[in-house]
């Protein structure tokens, strides 16, 4: 399930294509959903599993972000990177790539 969202509320204004992994809807009422894990387009993964609610924001129909645009999967922006090292006090990892040959 791919959606428009924010993930933090100060998150530099940044609305990203976020794909819900193995969403399933517990609650209709309260747009509650069971979710194994999310990431977004541009590089941002968070664990799972874990219950998330859903709420009407006013999400355009496309991401702002860049990097969710142009939808490379290059990883986060170095000023992303920065704000969230900034908000966690920690170091974030830059993924590697790495190339799989068929058998």
């Amino acid at each position: 399930m791919r959606i428009v969202a924010k993930l933090l509320e100060d998150f530099n204004g940044d609305w990203h294509w976020v794909d819900l992994k193995n969403a399933r809807e517990v609650d209709p009422e309260n747009r509650v959903f069971e979710i194994d894990g999310a990431g977004t387009v541009c590089g941002i993964r968070l664990s799972g599993p874990t219950r998330t609610r859903l709420h009407d924001t006013g999400a355009p129909s496309e991401p702002d972000c860049p990097n969710c645009l142009s939808g490379d999967g290059s990883g986060l922006s170095p000023a992303a990177r920065a704000d969230i090292e900034e908000a966690l006090g920690v170091e974030v990892a830059e993924p590697v790539l790495v190339p799989v040959r068929p058998r």
